[in-house]
C-alpha cells in the first residue's frame, strides 16, 4: 500500500475545490451526436452566472431549452475548470458576446450555491429526453464601465433588471430554483 504527501500533491482553491497533482488541460467540446448521447447518461455540470449591480440582478429570457423563460447566464464547465475559470469563459462567451474590451478577473466571481436540476426537456435531439444538470451559480458584480457593454449572445431573446424581491415575490412566473438562487444571493450580497 502506498502513501501519498497529499500536503504536497494536492493545491487547495476557493470554495472547497481540489487540484490533486498538476493541473489538467481544459477540456473541448463534444460533436452534437455524442453529447446527445451524453446528456442521456450523465449529469451535466454547469456554471452559472447571476450579474448583479448595484441592488439589481440581470436576468435573461432564454431562447433554447431547457428553460426557455427567465434564467440566469452560463454554461457548461469543461474538464480543467475551476468554478471562476468557468464562469469567467461563460460570462464573456453569454453577456459581453466574447468582446476583447471587457477583461473579468476570476477573482470578481462568488460563489451563491449549488442546485440540482432535472429537465424534462432539452435543445438536443431528442429534445423530449430531458437532461440532469449540476448548477454551480457564481455572483459576478458588474461594474459602471462593463454596462454598455452588455451583450447577452443568441441563447437570450431578451433581459431585464430586477430589484430580488420583485423576483422572489413572483413565483407565478418565475422557476422555483432561479427563486432560490435570487434569495441565496441576496442573503450574501445583504440586498434584505
Amino acid at each position: 500500500m502506498s502513501f501519498h504527501n497529499y500536503s504536497q500533491l494536492v493545491t487547495p482553491h476557493p470554495n472547497k475545490q481540489y487540484v490533486t497533482g498538476k493541473e489538467i488541460a481544459t477540456g473541448g467540446l463534444l460533436p452534437d451526436a455524442i453529447y446527445s448521447q451524453a446528456l442521456d447518461t450523465l449529469v451535466i455540470a454547469c456554471v452559472d452566472i447571476l450579474p448583479v449591480h448595484g441592488e439589481r440582478i440581470l436576468l435573461g429570457r432564454r431562447s433554447w431549452e431547457p428553460q426557455q423563460d427567465w434564467w440566469c447566464f452560463g454554461g457548461r464547465m469543461r474538464k480543467g475548470e475551476l468554478y471562476q475559470i468557468a464562469a469567467q469563459r461563460n460570462a464573456l462567451r453569454e453577456l459581453f458576446c466574447d468582446t476583447e474590451k471587457i477583461e473579468i478577473d476570476p477573482d470578481r466571481f462568488t460563489l451563491i450555491g449549488i442546485y440540482n436540476l432535472l429537465w424534462d426537456t432539452r435543445a438536443q435531439a431528442p429534445t423530449e429526453n430531458g437532461c440532469h444538470m449540476i448548477s454551480i451559480t457564481m455572483m459576478l458584480p458588474l461594474t459602471e464601465n462593463e454596462i454598455p457593454f452588455l451583450c447577452p449572445n443568441e441563447e437570450y431573446h431578451d433581459v431585464q433588471w430586477a430589484l430580488p424581491d420583485e423576483i422572489t415575490s413572483r413565483a407565478d412566473i418565475y422557476h422555483p430554483c432561479l427563486i432560490q438562487m435570487i434569495r441565496d444571493a441576496s442573503t450574501q450580497r445583504g440586498f434584505y
